[in-house]
């Protein structure tokens, strides 16, 4: 299965068509979204348009995260009832064949708002030859 992977969108039209064509010309068979659809609400309807026609499936980012997770009824009137819909069908984490899929480090919780803004690099008991992680290293040994 290929599959095109769509991620950082922000609502920037010209880009998402433009990453689209490229992977219809590819062949893809599935298109995941790996999160941030939302920027600041100007197009989004427009570009889950977009995505709905791609039956495009994924997970929330950062900035989606509001819209997605208990929203404000000020933010449901704000939106097409078709947009907050698809919004509501992203989640936290996404499998494909296998694949995982999530918008934050794999040690983070992408269902918390604070992980979700997380900047600071692994844990340093991932740092650690002997840790569960299986050890994972900022630069090679």
């Amino acid at each position: 299965m290929r599959i095109g992977i769509l991620a950082d969108i922000h609502e920037n039209l010209s880009h998402l068509r433009w990453a689209i064509d490229v992977m219809r010309e590819q062949a893809v068979d599935c298109f995941a979204i790996l999160g941030d659809v939302f920027e600041l609400g100007h197009r989004l309807d427009a570009t889950v348009e977009l995505l709905d026609g791609l039956a495009a499936v994924g997970v929330w980012g950062n900035h989606d995260y509001g819209i997605c997770r208990n929203p404000h009824e000020d933010t449901r009137r704000r939106f097409s009832q078709r947009t907050m819909e698809f919004m509501g069908e992203l989640r936290p984490r996404l499998e494909i064949d296998g694949c995982l899929f999530v918008h934050v480090e794999p040690w983070l919780d992408p269902e918390k708002i604070e992980d979700l803004w997380y900047f600071e690099g692994p844990p340093e008991t991932m740092n650690s030859p002997g840790s569960a992680s299986g050890g994972i290293s900022k630069s090679p040994a």
